[in-house]
């Protein structure tokens, strides 16, 4: 069962990492609109690149919703400059807004909004 697998996988990423070395002082989370995606294979091809790239630490993206919620390094990025990196693949991206909560909040909010629509077309990514 695919649905059930992705909500493992989403489940096991909302544990905290064990023994993860902090990398900078200071993170944000971007939320950005990504219109143009049209299958998991988008979701899956932005969350690669979106991992190649230093200083984005964990990423989600939601099919259904449109959305890329990504935490990233402020020493090392901006939400504009993610919202650039997804529109230069092809697809229509804009920095809805930044916030200093918790990733860990903003996903676990995501994911309970999703699981009450069940929506489960929400992929994520860590660096």
């Amino acid at each position: 069962m695919a649905e059930e697998d992705s909500v493992e996988k989403l489940l096991t990423f909302l544990s905290p990492p064990a023994a993860a070395a902090p990398t900078s002082n200071e993170r944000k989370v971007a939320v950005i609109d990504v219109q143009g995606m049209t299958c998991h294979s988008c979701v899956n091809n932005i969350l690669e690149n979106l991992r190649s790239h230093a200083g984005i630490h964990r990423a989600g993206v939601s099919l259904k919703q449109k959305e890329a919620v990504v935490e990233f390094d402020v020493n090392l990025n901006s939400g504009e400059s993610i919202a650039t990196i997804i529109d230069s693949m092809g697809f229509d991206a804009k920095l809805k807004y930044i916030k200093s909560e918790s990733f860990f909040w903003l996903l676990k909010f995501i994911f309970i909004f999703s699981f009450k629509l069940k929506i489960y077309h929400f992929s994520v990514a860590t660096g």
